[in-house]
């Protein structure tokens, strides 16, 4: 009798340890698709975002701030996510209230006078629900970090005689003033990630020089130096007899090698501003060649998004769960599919109603740029 009591207790024993561990096992893969989940969402974070209000009390002010804050960094989420030529799309988006779609707001650092609010501050999206409110107003939008690359924000100081110089412009206040202009940029969330590095021992003034004229042979001994092929240049330098300042992007990212100038004026001796201005342009520049290609390969690429939305029925037939659950995601994520209802379910198959800007047909060639088939047969429509 003891002995079996011995041996079902050794039998329970080992079931709660093979529980145990199935319930680690699943902890785990949980908390791996968490982060994986989470690092695909963070270019739902609009980071270090400027905040400055005043009002009649330092409650207020505060209040006034976040809330002018949200809608601004609401639309500089939008710009980030959609391509430039559809911004005018974006119009109507601009004016929601964004409130819905915030998940949270972080305070990096703040000052509070007695009636005023100064702050940066972190305001994060709900993914979801913006990707939805973009797919309602059929807005395309990329959301896919590129792979990362390296920036090296370098200075050339102006020569002697070269005008109006200031101390500004010197070589050692000149490149820490450029450098933490790009390092206050959210370079970490932006659809292209940046990673700040300094100028390789190699890039000498006159390599600078060189690739700033658009000779881009000095870059291609940088791999070995950052530990990728992904570098790009930014490199600023003053005219003060132009009064402008001169900045060249130049060397490989995610898309491929480019080089570009611009010039920005400076305006009653303000240096800094243009530095500031160039670097918003540079990054938004990066970020554009990136979202320009994601768009021409993203699904339904050439499907006119503006047309009117129409409603599709769809029986769709699967082989398993898992496949049923891979052909669920791609329409949910395909730009344009909104009001998507599940009906009937069974083992093999079920029915959908979901609507489309073009309907039927237009999904049709949306969804086989994804491998998926859509069909008009006997009067349905047919996925698989």
């Amino acid at each position: 009798m003891n002995e079996r009591i011995s041996q079902h207790a050794r039998g329970v024993g080992v079931v709660f340890v093979l529980a145990a561990l199935f319930v680690a096992a699943a902890a785990v893969v949980a908390s791996d698709r968490a982060a994986a989940a989470d690092e695909s969402d963070r270019v739902y974070t609009i980071a270090n975002y400027p905040v400055d209000a005043s009002a009649n009390s330092a409650i207020a002010a505060k209040r006034k701030a976040v809330a002018q804050g949200r809608m601004r960094a609401f639309r500089s989420l939008l710009k980030r996510l959609v391509p430039v030529t559809e911004y005018a799309r974006l119009n109507d988006i601009k004016t929601v209230d964004p409130t819905p779609f915030i998940d949270s707001v972080k305070v990096r650092s703040e000052d509070r006078p007695t009636t005023r609010y100064v702050a940066n501050l972190d305001f994060a999206f709900l993914p979801d629900r913006v990707r939805d409110l973009l797919r309602r107003r059929a807005v395309p939008f990329v959301d896919q970090q590129a792979p990362p690359t390296v920036l090296v924000a370098a200075y050339l100081a102006p020569g002697a005689g070269a005008g109006n110089t200031t101390a500004e412009m010197s070589q050692q206040r000149g490149q820490a003033l450029w450098a933490s202009i790009w390092r206050d940029l959210d370079l970490a969330n932006a659809l292209t990630p940046l990673t700040l590095k300094k100028a390789a021992p190699d890039l000498s003034r006159e390599a600078l020089g060189a690739i700033a004229q658009g000779d881009l042979s000095p870059l291609a001994g940088l791999s070995n130096a950052y530990g990728t092929g992904q570098v790009v240049l930014a490199i600023a330098r003053p005219d003060p007899a132009a009064n402008r300042v001169r900045v060249v992007l130049a060397g490989r990212d995610a898309v491929g090698s480019f080089h570009l100038e611009r010039a920005y004026r400076i305006f009653d001796g303000d240096f800094a501003y243009p530095l500031e201005l160039a670097a918003v342009v540079g990054q938004g520049i990066i970020e554009g060649r990136w979202k320009a290609i994601k768009a021409r390969a993203a699904p339904g690429a050439g499907i006119n998004l503006s047309a009117p939305l129409e409603p599709v029925q769809v029986w769709v037939t699967y082989q398993g769960l898992q496949q049923w659950r891979s052909i669920e995601q791609v329409l949910r994520d395909t730009p344009g599919v909104t009001g998507l209802q599940i009906g009937g379910q069974t083992a093999r198959s079920a029915s959908l109603a979901l609507q489309f800007p073009g309907g039927g047909q237009a999904l049709s060639t949306a969804l086989a740029a994804q491998g998926l088939t859509l069909e008009f047969a006997n009067g349905t429509w047919l996925l698989r």
